[in-house]
C-alpha cells in the first residue's frame, strides 16, 4: 500500500509530465499556425545593422516610412493591415550604419516571395505569386 507521500509524489510526476507534453502540443501547434497574408522575418545571424528602417507601399510613388526595425526587436511580423492582402508589395530597406549588412525575407502566406539582402538601400515590387527559394517560413 502506497503512503500518503508516495500519492503526492506521483502526483507530482504526472502533473509535471502533463506540463510538459502540454508545452510541447503548444509549442507544436504554433509552429503550423499560418500567417495570413504578407509577413516579413528579419535573419539575425546575417543583419549586423542595429537598424533597418522600411518604407512600404503598393508602389514606389505611394510608400511610406512604415516601421524601424532594431536589434533585440521581434524577428517576425506582419505587414500593415491595408496592405496585408495587396496585390502587389513594394519594400525598400535602408540600414544603419549605412555599411552593414540586413538579411530579412518577405512572405506571402505559406511561402517565400523574396530576399532582401543587403547594406545601405535595396528596395523590391513583388507579388504574391512570386517565389524565393532561400526563404522558407
Amino acid at each position: 500500500m502506497k503512503t500518503t507521500r508516495q500519492w503526492v509524489g506521483s502526483l507530482i510526476v504526472v502533473a509535471l509530465f502533463g506540463l510538459f507534453v502540454g508545452v510541447g502540443a503548444s509549442s507544436a501547434h504554433a509552429q503550423k499556425v499560418k500567417k495570413n497574408g504578407w509577413w516579413i522575418r528579419v535573419n539575425p545571424e546575417k543583419t549586423s545593422a542595429t537598424t533597418v528602417w522600411l518604407k512600404i507601399g503598393m508602389t514606389k510613388k505611394d510608400s511610406k516610412l512604415w516601421r524601424t526595425w532594431k536589434t533585440g526587436q521581434p524577428l517576425e511580423f506582419d505587414v500593415p493591415v491595408e496592405l496585408r492582402n495587396a496585390a502587389r508589395l513594394y519594400i525598400h530597406g535602408t540600414t544603419d550604419p549605412h555599411d552593414r549588412h540586413a538579411l530579412f525575407c518577405v512572405f506571402y502566406m505559406d511561402h517565400g516571395v523574396e530576399q532582401f539582402h543587403f547594406d545601405g538601400n535595396v528596395d523590391h515590387n513583388m507579388k504574391p505569386s512570386d517565389s524565393d527559394r532561400e526563404c522558407k517560413p
